[in-house]
């Protein structure tokens, strides 16, 4: 299994709009993809999710800090670094999270954890301000 999530993190940090063929070679055709904001099944889908999330990504690369592999799964966390062009142009976005990972040959189930706040809503002017107030009494 080392092998598939050496794999798994070579292919992210590949991935460009331009190169999101690696897909086909990561995932299982009828892949369960789920983060905080979607839930997508079979590999058609999240092909098209991909289309559409790196039409506007300038550059995406990830800093994976740790994994933890069991048979045919493994946990790992991840900063993903982020450039926009629609989304904070100019400005490098760090965020991080976490990914859980099933593989039969290849990957049948990938689920992200990270921080929608953090991501989305502390940058947006006027709400920003006040996510950040909240989370900074929790």
């Amino acid at each position: 299994m080392s092998r598939s999530v050496g794999t798994f993190k070579d292919t992210y940090n590949r991935l460009t709009r331009s190169s999101l063929s690696l897909l086909d070679d990561l995932y299982d055709e009828s892949v369960l993809f789920e983060d905080p904001l979607h839930r997508i099944q079979g590999l058609p889908a999240l092909r098209a999710y991909f289309q559409r999330l790196y039409a506007d990504i300038h550059s995406c690369r990830f800093t994976f800090e740790a994994e933890v592999v069991q048979d045919d799964q493994a946990v790992l966390t991840w900063i993903m670094h982020l450039h926009h062009a629609r989304f904070h142009p100019g400005e490098l976005l760090h965020l991080p999270g976490a990914t859980h990972i099933r593989f039969a040959d290849k990957v049948v189930y990938h689920r992200d954890y990270f921080d929608v706040g953090a991501l989305l809503y502390e940058r947006v002017p006027l709400l920003g301000p006040l996510v950040r107030a909240i989370k900074s009494h929790l």
